[in-house]
């Protein structure tokens, strides 16, 4: 492949990532953890498209709520209990963890 050539695919490469990740942030799909992996040769083009597509049509998507989405509640909420956007996702009884319970002696 000439040098010419691999400038286009990288070039393509890079608006796929971030038309992808602008795509699932526009549509509320749960952020793609494995294809940011595999863009990350590209900077963080896919979180970029996804963040700028969080945004873009979901009212009132803010920055807080683009950030749990590719973050991930569940595990950001716990450690962030103050953060407006976590109050929700922590009062409901649907993300309780069960209580562990050991066998009795």
């Amino acid at each position: 492949m000439d040098l010419e050539s691999h400038k286009q695919l990288q070039e393509e490469n890079r608006r796929q990532c971030y038309d992808d990740g602008f795509n699932d942030g526009q549509n509320s799909n749960p952020f793609n953890k494995d294809r940011d992996k595999r863009c990350s040769e590209y900077s963080n083009l896919y979180e970029t498209g996804f963040r700028a597509g969080c945004r873009s049509v979901v009212e009132g998507n803010a920055y807080d709520n683009c950030e749990l989405t590719i973050q991930g509640e569940e595990s950001y909420c716990p450690n962030h209990p103050d953060s407006t956007s976590c109050v929700e996702f922590l009062h409901d009884p649907n993300n309780k963890k069960a209580a562990e319970t050991g066998p009795r002696l």
